[in-house]
């Protein structure tokens, strides 16, 4: 019984490899129309590695986040602009990225992406910001590459164990060292995340105490009465 119902599973066009371009489309609409309303993103890089398989998966999460990305930066700076400044009241460090922003440029923005906030919430944050659209952009796309990769072997990871259960697979049979490796690659990803990650914190502390360096020194300068 198990058998039949993953078999029937896999043979959905979605995860069957015959997804056509329309559908690819349709996924990216769908991700940005998620990312407007704030759900996590995450889900569905995991999804579209396993409906997709991994390249496949991976290209169109490139793509949807940048899309994403873009759509709710310009949001923010237009019709959504005043709820967005409710959100982001919500969000205290969105405050520090903001400044660390209008101090460093996108050179900044890029590693501030992996900070522990929302993917949708941030690029709602980066909208308020006055950094240009198409720096926003190049930064974000280069910033989610990492996480994209790791949750994208997940979901294809998982999409592979599913066909070895439903017994529907028709690649050869892969040996351990193939799952040795893909292990080994999912947890360079995570690290590499992580690695970035505290770079970032460290970039904003950084710009942090130059700003109350800058203000301590622009106070101790004025004249006294």
């Amino acid at each position: 019984m198990l058998q039949e119902i993953l078999a029937r599973i896999q043979s959905l066009p979605w995860l069957s490899g015959e997804a056509s371009f329309f559908t690819f489309i349709l996924y990216t609409g769908l991700v940005a129309v998620s990312q407007v309303v704030l759900l996590p993103i995450s889900a569905f890089d995991i999804a579209a590695g396993f409906a997709f398989g991994f390249s496949k998966g991976f290209l169109v999460m490139m793509v949807a986040k940048t899309l994403s990305a873009g759509l709710n930066f310009h949001l923010a700076r237009t019709v959504l602009r005043k709820p967005v400044e409710r959100l982001a009241a919500r969000f205290p460090l969105l405050e520090e990225i903001q400044a660390a922003v209008a101090q460093e440029g996108w050179k900044l923005a890029g590693l501030l992406r992996l900070l522990p906030i929302p993917f949708s919430v941030a690029s709602y944050g980066f909208g308020l910001t006055r950094l240009p659209s198409l720096p926003h952009l190049f930064s974000t796309l280069l910033a989610v590459i990492p996480p994209t990769l790791m949750f994208s072997s997940v979901g294809a990871s998982a999409k592979a164990g599913l066909s070895a259960l439903s017994g529907t697979g028709t690649a050869a049979p892969k040996g351990p060292w193939s799952h040795v490796m893909l292990a080994v690659g999912i947890l360079a990803a995570i690290l590499i995340t992580r690695r970035i990650s505290k770079i970032a914190t460290q970039a904003l502390q950084n710009a942090k105490a130059t700003r109350a360096s800058s203000a301590a020194t622009a106070t101790s300068s004025q004249p006294l009465p």
